[in-house]
């Protein structure tokens, strides 16, 4: 528990310290970073381009800590190989 408590002291104070460090490298490839409400405007985002281009899908995996357990490319390549059942 105070292994807990340290660890969450810790980070808390480093990322208060290193906000503005944390802002200029991640804002652009990071939703999120240091504001509030952005996964609605990812959502709104993705829906204004979808009725942009209707050509467009929009693919959500959830795969249980897929990052760690499986390869993502090997997921997109079986997607993209398999033959589809819809046609």
């Amino acid at each position: 528990m105070i292994n807990e408590v340290t660890y969450r002291l810790v980070a808390r104070t480093l990322v208060i310290q290193f906000k503005d460090t944390f802002v200029e490298h991640f804002s652009l490839h990071q939703f999120g970073v240091t504001t509030h409400g952005e996964c609605e405007t990812v959502i709104h985002d993705v829906q204004t381009m979808l009725h942009s281009h209707p050509n467009l899908v929009v693919l959500h995996v959830d795969v249980r800590n897929t990052f760690n357990s499986m390869s993502g490319s090997t997921i997109f390549q079986e997607l993209w190989f398999s033959p589809s059942s819809l046609d």
